[in-house]
């Protein structure tokens, strides 16, 4: 009953077949441009062209007529549950990866060994020392914004290693899983102005940590984990790649190291 999750299901059957993900914000962008077309621009052979379709012989359209009408309402009704379908694939979202990280911490160590969080950090000389050992490990932050729901430090158990990571400042630039406040959405102008409701300034958590295109212009040294900066990003990065690159004076330097699994 969820046309939102039927949609992105869809994308994700067609997606090609080594590839078993869809980039969600992408797809968010396209539903609602999709849904925002006329009718008369709506192939019948279309996925959103099928739906409409099968809604007509239903009991609660099936009287309307004449059936141009009778499309008409179908597709204001299917704009006006965008909302709520959203808020049910958040929630759905939210629970999936709460289970996700229990189960992540009830397995041992070596499973996490195996996982391309744990190559892309002991690969990373400043924190594991060269045996790739959790042996005097430090973590040489006093500030980590992450872009995940989670706390790095809590699930790689790097905390019980390193007494500078208790005096790290940790903050959730898209809300966490803990405070229940998670941003999911697009960014802001992206869609139709009857779909605003999908953007991340929506949601409450959105800008409660720390303006990141300050801290980085700010730093003298900001290191990228796993980070693939793209369209969607430039709201956070823009700005201060911009700032960096124009900087003329040589004694505030900024160096950007990039980690990539």
């Amino acid at each position: 009953s969820n046309l939102l999750v039927s949609y992105l299901n869809e994308q994700a059957k067609s997606s090609r077949k080594d590839r078993l993900w869809v980039d969600i914000e992408h797809e968010l962008k396209r539903y609602a441009m999709l849904l925002s077309l006329p009718r008369y621009e709506i192939s019948e052979g279309s996925w959103l062209g099928q739906k409409i379709k099968a809604f007509e012989a239903t009991p609660s359209y099936s009287h309307i007529t004449p059936p141009n009408n009778r499309k008409d309402k179908i597709l204001v009704d299917i704009r006006k549950a965008v909302k709520t379908h959203f808020q049910q694939l958040k929630t759905a979202l939210h629970a999936y990866l709460k289970r996700q990280v229990e189960e992540f911490k009830g397995k041992s160590s070596l499973i996490f060994n195996n996982t391309p969080a744990y190559f892309l950090i002991s690969d990373n000389q400043l924190i594991f020392n060269r045996k790739n050992t959790l042996k005097g490990v430090s973590v040489p932050f006093d500030e980590i914004y992450s872009f995940n729901y989670t706390n790095a430090l809590d699930l790689t158990q790097l905390n019980q290693y390193s007494d500078h990571s208790k005096n790290i400042q940790f903050f959730y630039v898209h809300g966490s899983l803990s405070e229940n406040n998670i941003v999911f959405g697009v960014e802001d102008g992206s869609v139709p102005e009857d779909f605003t409701f999908l953007n991340k300034s929506s949601h409450a958590a959105f800008g409660s940590s720390p303006d990141i295109s300050d801290a980085i212009i700010n730093a003298s040294e900001v290191h990228f984990f796993g980070c693939s900066l793209g369209n969607t990003d430039d709201a956070h990065f823009k700005h201060p790649f911009k700032v960096l690159s124009q900087r003329r004076n040589k004694a505030r330097k900024t160096q950007l190291f990039f980690y990539t699994f």
